[in-house]
């Protein structure tokens, strides 16, 4: 954001903090990453570069994310995924389909997982009644919407 001030907008941050209203101490926390953007400040600073606030805000939110995820790293590793998550998973990492067999391998192969045939079998169809699997020649897949939005 300091580029789009320094190097776009061409304004000293002083100024730029005068116009948006805001302090200079708060203009500078936010810049210097100190500070989080907030809606309101994103709203100040897009009206006044002429961007849009939810870049900001975007730009920000991806910040916090990977600030957490290398804070939770260890942390992560303990977490069990659900199921149900890592069935629909191991079906989209099998871009042409997958049966109920490469599914359990997938499952165990990346989660660790042991699950009964008939455990998975009950958990592929209630997704499919879901609208979430398509089952087709003993194959499972992501329904064609979902398929769509992942290669966009």
């Amino acid at each position: 954001m300091r580029e789009i001030l320094e190097g776009h907008v061409k304004i000293p941050i002083a100024e730029a903090a005068r116009r948006m209203k805001v302090s200079r101490p708060a203009l500078y926390a936010v810049l210097n990453g100190t500070a989080a953007m907030t809606a309101e400040m994103a709203v100040r600073f897009a009206r006044l570069t002429g961007g849009a606030p939810e870049l900001y805000l975007n730009m920000q939110t991806g910040h916090d994310l990977e600030v957490a995820q290398q804070r939770l790293q260890g942390e992560l590793a303990d977490i069990e995924v659900s199921l149900t998550d890592a069935t629909l998973e191991a079906v989209q990492a099998h871009g042409e389909g997958a049966t109920a067999s490469e599914v359990l391998n997938y499952l165990s192969r990346e989660f660790g997982m042991t699950v009964r045939p008939s455990h998975l079998g009950m958990g592929l169809q209630r997704h499919r009644r879901a609208g979430r699997l398509e089952n087709r020649d003993q194959r499972w897949y992501l329904p064609h919407s979902a398929q769509a939005k992942q290669s966009a």
